[in-house]
């Protein structure tokens, strides 16, 4: 507190991220700085009560928010909702996401039994948007690149129903540039996803 910080951010995850907001909040440091999470997932913020919410920030990969900005997004949350009656987590988002991958590469390869390298070489380089924003498969390390959104968790009186917890206030988009290289990640055999 002497330091006088604006920010104060965390890297922890569930249990964990959840005491750190209880201890944060217990101190009233949330009322003198922000708190920055800066990973999480909406089962984990949804347990924070809305009076405990002030001056809160996390961030993640998906929120279900984004319909409101992006039509796959809308898609896939009116899917998901209509079909399991609530909103998607950021871990519904990736499975998502994830078995259309699969499920696009097995198609493509038409082979069977599936051959896992051929479906990983498919991917490779593969740009998709299932449920937001464009993302690409890396070809060496098979790093899914993607968007990181910054979030602020919303008071009671700004909620309009149980999963409505938090504003999307910002966004930083996936750069290569930004990532470690595939030869500092110790993939760079695999510049194009399979040894040469």
């Amino acid at each position: 507190m002497k330091a006088k910080p604006e920010v104060l951010i965390a890297a922890n995850f569930g249990a964990d991220q959840l005491k750190f907001i209880e201890d944060v909040n217990t101190a009233g440091l949330q009322r003198k700085m922000s708190i920055v999470n800066t990973l999480s997932e909406l089962p984990v913020m949804e347990r924070i009560s809305p009076e405990k919410a002030t001056g809160l920030y996390w961030g993640g990969h998906f929120y279900w928010g984004l319909k409101d900005i992006l039509p796959e997004a809308n898609n896939f949350v009116s899917l998901y909702t209509k079909r399991f009656n609530g909103v998607p987590s950021g871990y519904a988002a990736y499975g998502y996401s994830g078995a259309m991958e699969l499920l696009t590469a097995a198609k493509k390869v038409n082979r069977y039994p599936i051959n896992p390298k051929a479906i990983a070489e498919e991917l490779e380089g593969n740009a998709y948007a299932h449920c937001k924003d464009k993302q690409w498969w890396r070809p060496c390390d098979h790093q899914s690149m993607q968007d990181y959104y910054i979030l602020k968790l919303k008071g009671a009186e700004d909620r309009a129903h149980p999963h409505d917890i938090s504003e999307i206030i910002g966004v930083t988009p996936w750069d290569l540039d930004m990532e470690r290289s595939c030869q500092k990640t110790g993939n760079g055999a695999y510049l194009w996803g399979h040894t040469k």
